[in-house]
């Protein structure tokens, strides 16, 4: 098993569609769906349909490899990027240019 796969489930699945939201999830990794009313949003409960079509973005987008490449970046490691960052240029990344070193650290991350 890849890493990643462990990212293929139906709460990986909502979450990266509905950021923030609260719910329950019955049954294991894609099969799982909504356990009827524990939506508590935000936003409207997605139908089975929508959850369906997210599901299968997910696998055709290769989220789960973000996903798995995202949890192996520590706040340790960025923060010495950063500083390599400041060190260089003589000022502190912006946001965008924080997103920016935080891309290429994932990018550089060996396949798993």
């Amino acid at each position: 098993m890849h890493i990643h796969e462990l990212y293929h489930d139906t709460t990986n699945v909502i979450l990266w569609k509905r950021p923030g939201t609260h719910f329950v999830v019955d049954g294991p990794g894609m099969d799982g769906v909504l356990r009827p009313g524990s939506w508590e949003g935000p936003g409207d409960e997605p139908t089975a349909e929508e959850i369906a079509g997210w599901k299968e973005e997910f696998l055709e987008g290769e989220i789960s490899h973000e996903l798995a490449a995202e949890s192996r970046i520590t706040d340790e490691a960025l923060a010495g990027m950063y500083a390599v960052f400041e060190a260089t240029t003589g000022e502190p990344p912006t946001d965008e240019e924080k997103e920016s070193l935080k891309n290429s650290m994932k990018a550089n991350l060996p396949d798993d």
